[in-house]
């Protein structure tokens, strides 16, 4: 979802691109396919030569604890793996795509900010391996390379309702009929595509930015979904019981249909939290020009609607 965007905006600005894929992609695009696995540094090193910057965007998104080997192998060696061979192979250049999940510091433990101090503080696993992922990047600062880290909030973009935040929509065209009392932070994809072409244009490393454009109640989020598909609002606040509930029900009903529950107690633990995003390092030295949310909500909402229809 994002890697698309970022991929979008390297060869719109003329960059040659090398780009790392799990399968065999069309011969279409000008970048050029490297079929491989991040778990399996072998399959891809030798297309390191030459490089002179990674953009680091692959990434395990599960709430699910059978998923925790899997999320921690993924984020945490491949990101190792993927450091190491940076350094062996002499690239110059590391930007890499965490998670505002991880910004969470003992000092405050409702703040969401590239400034917070204090202990880190995990609502989910995958931000724990998130997290220690970050500790791999900063290590190969430490060894010589150049790095970013971009933190972004919840990210939206055109594409299928099955991939990761896109589930939400999924669920409110299901009928969802509950929503939690806490708040999100939310972002377009393409503009944190813009944002990796800055810092590479702009030489922004050794840095870590907070990518948030604007932050919505649970409320205001999910009656916007509703409303740009032509659903009735959503009404009922939940409540922990409610939302353990729902949790079991949704965990019943993914079994089913054998995919990921989207509702359980790692997602019920953020949904319920009163966060505060604060990102004014970001802004001040970034100085991004964000698209408004509720535009952005109202467009995929209206294109959905046109594709069902088509269908």
């Amino acid at each position: 979802m994002l890697g698309k965007e970022i991929l979008n905006q390297l060869l719109a600005s003329s960059y040659s691109v090398k780009l790392l894929t799990r399968k065999q992609q069309g011969t279409t695009s000008p970048a050029q396919g490297i079929v491989g696995d991040l778990l399996d540094p072998v399959s891809y090193d030798f297309a390191l030569q030459g490089v002179d910057t990674i953009i680091h965007s692959a990434a395990m998104i599960s709430y699910n604890s059978k998923d925790r080997k899997q999320l921690y192998q993924v984020n945490v060696e491949g990101t190792r793996s993927l450091i190491n061979a940076a350094l062996f192979y002499g690239i110059k250049n590391f930007i890499f795509i965490s998670s505002a999940a991880t910004m969470v510091r003992s000092a405050d433990e409702l703040l969401v900010s590239d400034q917070a101090v204090g202990q880190p503080v995990f609502r989910s696993y995958y931000a724990e391996t998130k997290y220690l992922a970050e500790l791999e990047v900063w290590r190969g600062a430490a060894e010589g390379l150049n790095v970013c880290i971009l933190n972004p909030s919840l990210i939206l973009e055109d594409a299928s309702w099955d991939q990761s935040s896109m589930q939400i929509f999924q669920k409110v065209k299901a009928g969802l009929s509950f929503y939690p009392p806490g708040n999100v932070g939310l972002i377009a994809a393409d503009d944190i595509a813009n944002i990796v072409l800055k810092v590479l244009n702009e030489n922004l490393w050794n840095k870590q930015f907070l990518l948030n454009a604007e932050s919505w109640t649970y409320q205001k989020f999910l009656n916007t979904i509703a409303k740009s598909l032509g659903q009735a609002p959503i009404s009922k606040k939940a409540n922990k019981f409610t939302a353990h509930l729902l949790s079991f029900i949704d965990g019943i009903a993914a079994r089913v249909v054998n995919k990921k529950s989207l509702i359980n107690q790692e997602t019920i633990r953020t949904s319920f939290s009163s966060l505060r995003y604060v990102d004014q390092f970001s802004r001040t030295i970034l100085q991004p020009e964000y698209q408004p949310i509720e535009d952005l909500i109202y467009k995929l909402g209206k294109k959905s609607t046109l594709d069902s229809n088509l269908n």
